[in-house]
């Protein structure tokens, strides 16, 4: 076998503009793993709207939704194009030094997303990255709250990671998870305060799993699972942050009494900011020769944020 490769056979059967056949296009996208969910959600989201104000599967949908429509399921043809690989990694998983999941999760008013990741750690110091299993489902039209959503999105972070351990075979070293919504994270690390039944309840079940210190906070800019919230269009998943993910690390302070949060970016040298919840703590991870050139990790005191600055990580 030439190339050992996930690939999508899209069907290009005329479908009628009805109910029936704009369900019958999203549900004919075979992929239980994840990798088109920033793609399917889009589809779905649109499935929703068109059925607005219709009760018949067979009643022909409002004529101005159809451009829209004709858009998103032609741009699937460019599915052939997509070719995901099999195996996680060149190397065998049994020879790495160390291997974590990383479990990125996110929402806006129209969905919720989560993503994982392996971080495969060789003997050689090099690591790693490999998309293993993502997830976007369709928000409630009404009656939820961003915060109550994004920890919606929590939960299914943690209902994947589970799904993960419990399939992949592999004991990880570590599991990280990251969310970009800071109630979300006050929610997760409260030890006093009583909360209402339905919040209560979902961070029950994120307890049930995982350990508060276990979460940390990432931007929305650099978090992978934002694309499965607002989707991306074909010819731009092969590449997209939600098929290749990011090297994050997660270590505790030489003091001991805050945590941190390094991103290393492998496709170019811009400057990015990350702000950790609580402590609040700004890292810059860039590969800026004025930096480099300096020594590895140089402190500013800017009102009342620490900032350090880092050497890029390949």
């Amino acid at each position: 076998m030439n190339n050992d490769s996930f690939f999508f056979d899209v069907s290009t059967t005329p479908r009628s503009f009805i109910r029936r056949g704009v369900l019958s296009v999203v549900n004919s996208l075979f992929d239980p793993i994840g990798f088109l969910a920033p793609i399917t959600i889009q589809g779905k989201l649109i499935l929703r709207n068109l059925m607005n104000g219709t009760t018949d599967w067979d009643e022909p949908l409002p004529p101005d939704k159809l451009s829209e429509w004709v858009t998103w399921k032609d741009s699937l043809v460019q599915l052939k194009h997509v070719h995901i690989p099999r195996c996680y990694s060149t190397e065998s998983l049994s020879q790495a030094s160390k291997v974590e999941l990383h479990v990125f999760c996110d929402a806006s008013e129209f969905a919720i997303a989560a993503v994982s990741y392996l971080v495969i750690y060789s003997t050689d110091y090099s690591r790693h990255i490999s998309f293993v299993m993502g997830k976007a489902k369709v928000a409630p039209a009404s009656g939820h709250t961003i915060p109550r959503l994004e920890l919606c999105a929590a939960v299914l972070a943690v209902q994947i990671s589970e799904i993960v351990m419990d399939n992949i075979g592999i004991k990880f070293h570590d599991i990280n998870y990251y969310s970009d919504s800071r109630i979300v994270l006050g929610y997760l690390y409260n030890i006093s305060k009583r909360f209402m039944t339905y919040v209560s309840n979902r961070v029950e079940k994120v307890r049930k799993i995982n350990r508060p210190d276990q979460w940390n906070y990432i931007s929305t800019q650099l978090n992978p699972a934002d694309i499965g919230t607002r989707g991306i269009h074909v010819d731009k998943i092969q590449d997209s942050l939600w098929l290749v993910g990011r090297v994050v690390e997660v270590f505790p302070s030489q003091d001991g009494k805050m945590r941190k949060i390094k991103v290393a970016i492998s496709r170019n040298g811009k400057l990015h900011y990350y702000i950790r919840p609580i402590v609040n703590i700004v890292l810059l991870v860039t590969n800026d020769s004025y930096f480099l050139n300096n020594n590895e990790c140089v402190s500013y005191s800017i009102k009342d944020y620490r900032i350090r600055i880092y050497k890029h990580v390949n």
